[in-house]
């Protein structure tokens, strides 16, 4: 019984290398293919986008960040709005951007105060590239794709 306990570690201990070489292998092969399946991903959707909205004004930490558009997008602080921006002046869901009829829109949702190029948003207003959006303290830059408006 000592010599096959003996036999065994021994052929352990001589291949012991190899068995790490093997579930190293392992685990960079799996954690490329999971990388790889998140750039899929993402670059699925990047092709789905109608533009983007960049951050013009307010805190610094999120300045000019931007944000992919897709069809419909709600705008606030919440970590469940599509667009979420932390900052202290959104509404937890501030705002609606979506598309219609070829043809981009911003409405208010709630309370939250939205401007269009200084005008005050009461009811869906379009958008067209180059509008500024102010919500709450927060100034937001309008770019939509080629025949988006």
């Amino acid at each position: 019984m000592n010599s096959s306990l003996y036999e065994a570690a021994s052929y352990i201990m001589r291949y012991w290398f190899v068995i790490l070489v093997v579930l190293m292998l392992f685990g960079v092969i799996l954690i490329s293919i999971r990388e790889y399946r998140e750039k899929k991903y993402v670059m699925g959707m990047a092709g789905k986008y109608i533009g983007f909205i960049e951050i013009l004004a307010g805190s610094p930490e999120y300045m000019h960040e931007r944000y992919g558009l897709l069809n419909r997008n709600t705008i606030g602080r919440s970590k469940r709005a599509d667009v979420c921006i932390p900052d202290s002046s959104l509404k937890r869901v501030h705002a609606l951007l979506y598309f219609k009829n070829g043809a981009a829109y911003i409405n208010t949702l709630g309370t939250g105060e939205v401007l269009r190029n200084g005008h005050s948003v009461d009811k869906p207003r379009i958008l067209n590239t180059g509008d500024v959006l102010t919500l709450g303290g927060v100034i937001i830059g309008v770019h939509l794709k080629e025949g988006e408006r």
